[in-house]
């Protein structure tokens, strides 16, 4: 696409726009056969091309060029369809299909208020520490900096199928989000007992834990009213660790660690899983 943009003198991106099936045509049949169900690739392209703005990136790289400038501008373009972030399912585990099916997370809310994630799924430089900080920081309630994303080493991520076949986040990160709220539930019978309610009342917003309809609350340790470091209902470990599945879930007895493996429905689970 790139040389015949060249060969015509078209921008890239734009001989790459006239070939779209255009939104006003799905469900569009292919030559080969496959049917595409639904899509607006125009909407698409306008909304990422004025994320990255794309036309003012396009007129420095042509001033760079024109004054020589020692250091260019390189505007890199890839679109495609394409079927992708495999997960688990009862197709794919009818067919015994062993890539994809299952994912190891686990998030750790330390002491100091910092928050710990483990990911079995390895990033290659493409930015997974940064989607699956801001997935972790989002469902908690924390600050993005205080996340940090450990991975690709067998000593601390102990369980996963590293990456491949755009599964990272889809499969990945979902694993991250049931650990995440596997911690948030695990604490609220805390949060219960410090703010003398019931767990049934207890709401959780913002990385604080409140009583409904009542301006009573506890944080993370780092709320001067309220802190879950603090005594713990009976029978309960300060460890604070927990474990959890999608669909199946089992559950140690501590608190504010959780890992979640995503494994397929229909195949063996992985015995590390």
């Amino acid at each position: 696409m790139d040389e015949l943009a060249i060969e015509v003198g078209v921008d890239p991106l734009e001989i790459r726009e006239k070939n779209w099936i255009k939104h006003e045509e799905f469900p569009f049949t292919s030559v080969a056969g496959p049917e595409y169900d639904s899509g607006n690739y125009e909407a698409a392209t306008a909304k990422a091309k004025a994320a990255f703005g794309y036309d003012e990136l396009r007129t420095e790289q042509k001033q760079r060029r024109e004054s020589k400038d020692r250091i260019q501008l390189g505007i890199g373009i890839s679109t495609f369809t394409e079927m992708c972030g495999l997960a688990p399912s009862r197709v794919l585990g009818s067919l015994n299909y062993g890539a994809g099916g299952w994912e190891h997370a686990s998030v750790r809310m330390l002491a100091t208020g910092k928050v710990e994630v483990v990911t079995g799924t390895s990033a290659h430089g493409r930015g997974h520490e940064t989607a699956f900080s801001q997935i972790v920081a989002d469902r908690l309630g924390v600050a993005f900096e205080d996340v940090e994303v450990l991975h690709g080493d067998t000593r601390v991520a102990h369980r996963g199928l590293d990456t491949y076949g755009s599964r990272s986040l889809v499969v990945g990160g979902e694993a991250l989000v049931k650990a995440a709220d596997k911690v948030i539930e695990k604490a609220k019978p805390i949060a219960a007992h410090l703010l003398e309610a019931s767990v049934d009342d207890i709401e959780f917003s913002a990385g604080r834990f409140s009583v409904r309809g009542t301006d009573r609350g506890a944080g993370d340790g780092r709320d001067r009213d309220g802190d879950l470091r603090g005594p713990q209902p009976a029978g309960r470990d300060r460890n604070r660790a927990s474990t959890a599945r999608r669909r199946t879930t089992r559950s140690t007895s501590t608190i504010r660690t959780a890992r979640t493996c995503v494994p397929w429905r229909s195949t063996p689970r992985p015995a590390a899983c």
